[in-house]
């Protein structure tokens, strides 16, 4: 998917996401939400979901017989390919300080 697709809006204060990125009783350092806000971001434009969505889908498979499931991870596992070739590719030539590295380490 290229990067200048553009992406769906954000809701950054859907309930699910206000509750991951950091609340008055569960606070975030800085640097921790806006590492998230990025890596959201990131999952956004490649899976074209909402959190609520994400999250419905995730129940939903759970509900499912143990060998009907494995769509979830499935669409992980090819977000995290997309991470490290074409996301990584469109960020080449932008200095690590001012790009979005947002690469999985495992």
């Amino acid at each position: 998917m290229s990067r200048q697709a553009k992406r769906p809006a954000i809701d950054w204060c859907e309930d699910e996401l206000v509750h991951w990125i950091g609340t008055d009783e569960r606070p975030l350092k800085r640097r921790s939400r806006y590492v998230y806000k990025k890596a959201f971001i990131t999952y956004v434009e490649f899976s074209r979901m909402m959190a609520k969505q994400l999250i419905d889908e995730a129940e939903a498979e759970s509900s499912l017989p143990r060998r009907q499931q494995g769509r979830v991870k499935r669409k992980l596992l090819q977000y995290r390919e997309w991470l490290l070739t074409d996301y990584v590719r469109s960020l080449e030539g932008i200095p690590r300080s001012t790009a979005v590295w947002v690469v999985p380490y495992w």
